[in-house]
């Protein structure tokens, strides 16, 4: 196994920005089941969204451990390591966002009873908000070179 150089890798504003939104939205994703819901069982979103945001801000930690589509060197290791950052900072905002989304379908669906168009709207929404980030920053990793 090759050996990957550890890069201390300085938070620019876009990072703290999102990174921020990120813990606002896991705490508005607590503070809406908690309003909105009676049933226990709907605490398991935010209880799977929260384990996977932490674990996620675990990950951020060790860049170098990740797997990149380009050998990694001393030369573009810092923007290689800072954009696989940035992506798995967009990836923990839009899983708490997805969480949120699923909340208020869910625990609308639960008042009114039409369950139709929520199921219509999230398969397509979940694939473009996990995916879209995934394939703009595996790009942008290429033109890094």
């Amino acid at each position: 196994m090759e050996t990957r150089p550890k890069v201390k890798l300085p938070l620019s504003k876009n990072d703290k920005m999102i990174e921020v939104v990120g813990w606002i939205d896991l705490f508005a994703l607590w503070v809406v089941t908690i309003l909105l819901t009676t049933k226990m069982t709907i605490f398991l979103i935010p209880i799977i969204a929260t384990t996977i945001f932490l674990a996620l801000t675990i990950l951020i930690k060790y860049p170098y451990l990740y797997n990149y589509p380009v050998r990694i060197n001393n030369n573009n290791a810092l923007k290689q390591y800072s954009n696989a950052t940035r992506m798995i900072r967009f990836l923990k905002m839009s899983i708490v966002c997805l969480s949120i989304l699923m909340l208020f379908g869910i625990t609308g669906t639960l008042k009114t009873g039409n369950d139709k168009a929520f199921g219509i709207i999230l398969i397509p929404l979940t694939f473009v908000i996990i995916l879209g980030p995934v394939i703009i920053f595996i790009s942008r990793s290429f033109k890094l070179k």
